[in-house]
């Protein structure tokens, strides 16, 4: 799931030369929630909806799709994917976070000290990275709100019994669906903008790359939240870097490893296996 998900990390940097950014969101998110819906239509049989389910889902569409990816796409104006992918493992300690403070789910010492651990792991990529761009430091905030919103999203998941009442493949439909709605009003009615393409078709090829990976990590992501904890899905995310930095060399792109870097992901790792300790 996280090779998929580096892979659309840098497949929509290199789109955003070309493409606006939340076009590129409105044609993601809207042609993936067509192929589940084609899924859906031959697979599962649906009567009714609950309004508790609705509003979740709407919710889910807002945070996880819309707001998530919106806040993605304008770091990855700021920064490389490989410190994207890096930034992403901020994610389960804000979902630690958020699960002490909204569901005062006990937390013990020495995951006190992983999440203090984890937190300081960032602080190597802000020095370096602030001497290398200006413009550092915003990518790193959008992509921590990103986080917060993708750790909303995945608590939501794990912790509301209407979701789980009902199929995975249609609350990937309806929240991809939502989304992709939301994304465009944000591109006509608040930047005014027609719905024009103008794409070599090199691009669209790099276009259904990105379309298809989102549809293998939206359909991953749901199962695995589902099956498991939504920590225990984001824990997986310290191997998202590895993956970015594989694809970059094998799509023989110039790859700067800086001992900042190491640093920071030897320190998310440690961080990461201290909070799955039991004790």
């Amino acid at each position: 799931m996280y090779a998929f998900l580096a892979l659309t990390f840098i497949v929509s940097k290199d789109l955003l030369e070309v493409l606006d950014p939340i076009l590129m969101i409105i044609l993601r998110m809207g042609l993936c929630s067509i192929i589940f819906a084609i899924y859906l239509f031959f697979t599962t049989s649906i009567n009714s909806l609950s309004l508790a389910y609705l509003r979740s889902v709407i919710i889910l569409g807002f945070f996880n799709v819309y707001a998530a990816n919106v806040l993605q796409i304008i770091c990855l104006e700021y920064i490389d994917p490989i410190n994207a992918s890096l930034w992403y493992n901020s994610t389960p300690f804000i979902i630690a976070l958020l699960n002490f403070l909204i569901y005062r789910t006990k937390i013990t010492r020495i995951k006190v000290i992983s999440l203090c651990l984890g937190w300081l792991a960032f602080v190597p990529l802000v020095l370096t990275g602030q001497h290398v761009s200006a413009s550092y430091g915003y990518g790193a905030i959008y992509f921590l709100l990103s986080a917060s919103a993708m750790a909303m999203s995945a608590l939501l998941l794990e912790k509301n019994k209407s979701i789980a009442s009902y199929p995975m493949s249609l609350t990937n439909v309806l929240s991809l669906a939502i989304g992709a709605l939301f994304a465009w009003i944000h591109y006509s009615f608040f930047l005014h903008r027609n719905f024009v393409l103008h794409l070599s078709l090199y691009n669209y090829f790099v276009l259904t790359i990105l379309i298809a990976s989102t549809v293998i990590c939206a359909g991953l992501y749901i199962y695995f939240v589902r099956k498991y904890s939504a920590l225990l899905v984001t824990f997986a995310g310290f191997s998202l870097p590895i993956f970015s930095m594989l694809l970059e060399l094998l799509l023989g792109k110039k790859v700067d490893i800086s001992l900042a870097m190491v640093i920071s992901i030897t320190l998310i790792t440690g961080a990461l296996y201290l909070f799955t300790l039991k004790k």
